[in-house]
């Protein structure tokens, strides 16, 4: 038998290959850049900081193989405490906090019962922000 390996954490939620295993984790990141007019010239860009982080993950869940059918249920309930979550990599490595904007599932190979014996799933995350900056005001 082998170790329940986590590949990421978030909040109380572990992916896993025992769980929901994710396929493919895009993260895109921006940053943020202000145009600013000036008189007789043209516009001038001044970086203005760092954006949030959007990450999707995809993957699959083989509710027979591991894990049940409750997979997507409890990450609907993580999601739906409306709180940043602390996205923990397979590395151990913080990743800072992450908001459930999405998630999304497709039932296939469905019994005679009408039980999937795949699910697909993504997930959109955003992350969070720090608030624990001093606002000056």
């Amino acid at each position: 038998m082998t170790d329940n390996i986590v590949m990421m954490q978030l909040g109380s939620y572990s992916f896993s290959l025992e769980r929901a295993a994710y396929q493919t984790l895009e993260r895109k990141s921006n940053y943020r850049w202000q145009s600013l007019d000036r008189v007789g010239a043209k516009p001038i860009a001044q970086f203005i900081g760092s954006g949030s982080d959007i990450i999707n993950l995809s993957g699959v869940i083989f509710p027979y193989f591991k894990g049940g059918l409750g997979q997507i249920n409890a990450m609907r309930n993580e999601a739906s405490r409306g709180k940043p979550l602390l996205l923990i990599s397979q590395f151990g490595d913080n990743l800072g906090k992450f908001c459930i904007l999405e998630i999304t599932e497709n039932h296939t190979k469905l019994n005679q019962y009408g039980i999937p014996q795949k699910i697909d799933f993504s997930m959109r995350l955003m992350e969070y922000g720090d608030d624990d900056l001093e606002i000056l005001l």
